[in-house]
């Protein structure tokens, strides 16, 4: 898992640096004081993120290591009102607590969560807390005005750590044992899902809330668990069935919000 979530930085950071250099050189540069931040925010967004990802698909079922990693909107929520960047709707309250219920029933309530594997919901829940960080960080932190110098930092040091890592555990190893199938992989992983869906994700950040994007990225889930359905045959439960259900009300009930603002502003214009 380590190695793959090294390769997915990697040939992403490769992506994003070519780009950067060619289209906007100046965002490549940085000062001493600056490299800190730019580090952790690599650490953080990239590496434990898609180490995290990547455990929890490999110790629970897929439909529920996504649940769980998508309880990024409960991170975020709670980080913009506790940074006060945010208003805690009511309609945004609604949806946190169609969240909670989702990822609990996803779980199986107690008993189901005692019969999944604790490191795959620790890598889950980690994957999701830092994606949060990334979607605030995005929207109010580093991203904000200059989402093309987050963006190609953030996978490059995020590579850089990961390397080093994968390079004291002795992983480079796997380079020999890599079939063409696993490169074809880590390339789809890095420039599909990475490159691809961050920009999507970087692109939104800059238009919505941050707390709305992470809720409406929950629609990951819906499509998880059917391609999980047509390619593994995994069915999922109707204990995870019902906690995509309550997930899928969040996304709904949040992008109401949304039109009763446009409305209100119309109405205010007429």
């Amino acid at each position: 898992p380590l190695f793959v979530a090294w390769m997915r930085a990697l040939f992403s950071a490769i992506v994003a640096v070519v780009y950067t250099f060619v289209k906007y050189p100046e965002e490549l540069r940085f000062t001493a004081k600056e490299f800190p931040s730019l580090f952790i925010h690599g650490i953080v967004c990239v590496a434990v993120m898609y180490v995290g990802v990547n455990f929890a698909l490999l110790r629970l079922p897929i439909g529920v290591a996504i649940l769980l990693f998508y309880t990024t909107p409960l991170w975020v929520i709670v980080g913009t009102r506790l940074l006060r960047l945010e208003v805690l709707t009511r309609i945004r309250v609604i949806a946190l607590v169609l969240g909670v219920l989702g990822v609990w029933f996803a779980v199986g309530g107690i008993s189901g969560a005692t019969g999944l594997d604790p490191l795959g919901i620790l890598g889950a829940l980690m994957a999701g807390l830092t994606n949060g960080i990334y979607m605030i960080a995005g929207r109010y932190g580093l991203g904000k005005g200059r989402p093309i110098r987050m963006f190609t930092h953030m996978f490059l040091w995020g590579a850089v750590a990961l390397g080093l890592v994968c390079f004291f555990r002795g992983d480079f190893e796997s380079f020999r044992s890599a079939q063409m199938s696993d490169w074809m992989a880590m390339l789809y992983l890095a420039f599909i899902p990475s490159v691809f869906g961050n920009i999507l994700i970087m692109k939104s950040l800059q238009c919505v809330p941050a707390s709305v994007v992470s809720i409406v990225a929950m629609s990951e889930i819906a499509f998880g668990m059917l391609w999980a359905w047509l390619f593994f045959a995994e069915i999922p439960s109707a204990s995870a069935f019902a906690g995509g259900v309550f997930l899928f009300l969040a996304i709904v009930i949040v992008t109401m919000e949304g039109e009763r603002v446009r409305r209100k502003e119309l109405s205010e214009l007429l």
